[in-house]
């Protein structure tokens, strides 16, 4: 999986990801999905300074 990079409506910007994979638990195969965001920390002020 690849990370989009993003901007996020709070003004913050990051990255974006979100995907399906399968997992195998206990022998069994589980599908599974995925999603994360990740926030620069102090990206809302420093997109302002802009």
């Amino acid at each position: 999986m690849v990370a989009e990079p993003k901007g996020f409506s709070t003004g913050s910007f990051g990255w974006y990801l979100n995907g399906k994979v399968t997992l195998t638990i206990d022998g069994k195969a589980v599908p599974v999905q995925i999603g994360a965001n990740f926030t620069v920390v102090g990206s809302k002020e420093a997109a302002a300074e802009r």
